[in-house]
């Protein structure tokens, strides 16, 4: 999913206020990986390709 924070993004804001937002959104992000840790490798688990148990590096072809 892609979102357009363009809206979102004011205009002429300092140097510092940048900087503040910047380390609030990567404080905030951390904190959601490290609450939903679990979940989040659980859904990303789900999505792998199944791979070749005897070369791992392989992805195995589609089952058809």
């Amino acid at each position: 999913m892609k979102i357009n924070i363009e809206p979102l993004s004011p205009d002429g804001i300092s140097d510092e206020a940048a900087a503040v937002v910047s380390d609030f959104l990567w404080q905030l992000l951390s904190a959601w990986d490290d609450c939903y840790f679990l979940q989040l490798r659980r859904y990303h688990d789900s999505r792998r390709p199944p791979c070749d148990p005897e070369k791992p590096w392989k992805t195995l072809p589609p089952d058809r």
